[in-house]
């Protein structure tokens, strides 16, 4: 995932997985800032079994976001 929006700060490009990432590091203080994500399948990713090969289908996954201020 890939980070824009106008909430301000260091943004990072993450894998997602079950470990805990920083996403946005060195934001800001404010309200009404937006984050703008974008999801993208590696091409790696795109030719393998992981992708090819799985029935048709809705697919859904839980992404859990936590704000916390250091």
């Amino acid at each position: 995932a890939t980070a824009a929006g106008t909430m301000g700060g260091t943004k990072t490009p993450v894998v997602l997985s079950a470990t805990d990432q920083t996403l946005v590091a060195n934001a800001p203080l404010g309200s009404a800032l937006t984050l703008n994500l974008d999801y993208t399948i590696p091409a790696a990713k795109s030719s393998s079994s992981d992708i090819l090969g799985k029935p048709a289908g809705t697919y859904t996954q839980t992404v859990t976001y936590t704000a916390t201020a250091l």
